[in-house]
Order: C-alpha cells, then sequence, then structure tokens
C-alpha cells in the first residue's frame, strides 16, 4: 500500500506510570482512524465518565496500530508525554472489551 505524501496531523498524549505507557485518543480520533474495538486487546482501557468516550490505548501494541493505522491513511499521530507518577489513573479504569463492535453506531 502506497502511503499518502502529504500528512494530516492528529494530536494525543502519551501517558506513563512507573511500568506501562497508553495513548490517549477520543472517540472522533478512533472513527476518524477507523480502528474498531475488537482489534484492541484487553490491556487497553476505556473512560466514559464524562459524557465523552476516550480510549487509552495500550502501548506496546495498540497504540502501535493506531498510530501505523492512521500513518497509512496519511495521518501523523503526534503526542505529548505525561507522567502520571507510580501508578496511573488509567488503571483503575473499565479495561476494553474487545468484542466486535463498530464504532459510530
Amino acid at each position: 500500500m502506497s502511503r499518502p505524501s502529504t500528512f494530516e496531523v492528529m494530536d494525543t498524549t502519551f501517558h506513563y506510570d512507573a511500568e506501562h505507557e497508553w495513548l490517549e485518543v477520543s472517540n472522533a480520533q478512533m472513527m476518524r482512524v477507523d480502528v474498531l474495538l475488537n482489534q484492541i486487546s484487553s490491556f487497553s482501557y476505556v473512560d466514559s465518565r464524562s459524557g465523552e468516550t476516550v480510549y487509552y490505548l495500550e502501548g506496546d501494541c495498540d497504540a502501535e496500530l493506531f498510530i501505523r493505522t492512521a500513518r497509512d491513511q496519511g495521518i501523523d499521530v503526534q503526542w505529548k508525554a505525561k507522567d502520571d507518577g507510580e501508578r496511573s489513573f488509567i488503571q483503575s479504569l473499565n479495561r476494553i472489551d474487545p468484542e466486535p463492535v463498530i464504532l459510530g453506531i
């Protein structure tokens, strides 16, 4: 597959603690990149408490899948790093249930 020569920029945050890291991705960003929840492992988390769904994609595999898929679509995912201390709040959220789900419906 050939990659587009110009890139759209998508800004995100990479959270990390003493042991793990996660890429923070909004529901709109997930839909834009078209990564389905059944492609994401149960090592990633979801937060819907504020009324808007936010995903925290596990740094080793899920974040890489998202970034690679975005790049193939001409989207350059850029992030700022955020140190969440010894243990991130993310680990207290619900894990993503990797059931076959289509976003946006």
